[in-house]
């Protein structure tokens, strides 16, 4: 969680479960998140529009994280069969993982 101070439960819980998600491209974590407040660097639309120009794997997983972080990135289920099987089993876990 970087250095954030303010960050309550929930995004902790959030936070977490985009770890476990990205798990493989950490780099994704610095791309998408502020690294001293609990939010995004930038609006889920510019996000998105930046991530276009990634592989298409880091852009499925930008908007599968931005759903789970704020409903804005506009995932859709079957683009979780898109994903290497170690990612989806990854993505399934954290969907577990807030669950819980």
């Amino acid at each position: 969680m970087k250095c954030w101070v303010s960050a309550g439960r929930a995004e902790k819980k959030q936070f977490e479960a985009i770890s476990i998600i990205t798990l493989r491209c950490p780099y994704l974590m610095d791309f998408l998140f502020h690294p001293l407040r609990p939010e995004l660097k930038n609006s889920a639309d510019e996000l998105l529009k930046e991530a276009r120009g990634f592989s298409s794997t880091d852009y499925l997983l930008v908007k599968l994280c931005l759903d789970l972080w704020c409903d804005q990135g506009k995932f859709k289920v079957h683009e979780l069969f898109k994903l290497e099987p170690d990612i989806f089993k990854q993505a399934l876990q954290a969907m577990e993982y807030l669950a819980s």
